[in-house]
């Protein structure tokens, strides 16, 4: 099964992006990045680095979207951790394979970007978050 590489985010559900920023920014010294809009998912998001981890703030713009509901449901708070991988597919087959629940059996594209999730129910409670990077891309807020 292929590597853990590194966290290269923690996702959170806010209410209010804005707000969110400033407490990470004016508590712990957090460097924002820019809003960016993913409206397949229904949320606007960025990038905060704190020290070496990039926080992903999430607000939903639609109730029914992934972010929405997680807010409805369990309120404000972590979303889940992303780890950068080489091989999602190979490393989403394994966990299955040892007996984890996933939410995409295969990984899904965006703009070059394979990610695939593994269901909270897998690891107390927490949505993990595998990504495969293409080769020279830039992870959003890297050049915080």
């Amino acid at each position: 099964m292929e590597k853990l590489k590194k966290i290269v985010g923690i996702g959170i559900a806010v209410k209010d992006l804005e707000k969110a920023t400033d407490l990470l920014c004016n508590c712990f010294g957090g460097k924002p990045g820019e809003v960016m809009e993913d409206p397949f998912s229904g949320m606007k998001f960025r990038m905060v680095r704190v020290a070496d981890v990039d926080f992903e703030l999430m607000e939903p713009t639609m109730e029914e979207g992934p972010v929405g509901k997680f807010i409805q449901n369990r309120g404000e708070g972590l979303h889940h951790i992303a780890f950068a991988v080489d091989g999602v597919a190979g490393r989403l087959n394994g966990l299955k394979n040892m007996g984890c629940r996933l939410i995409d059996e295969k990984p899904v594209e965006v703009l070059g970007v394979k990610t695939g999730f593994v269901h909270p129910k897998s690891f107390f409670g927490v949505m993990i978050e595998l990504t495969e990077f293409p080769e020279g891309y830039s992870l959003p807020g890297s050049d915080l």
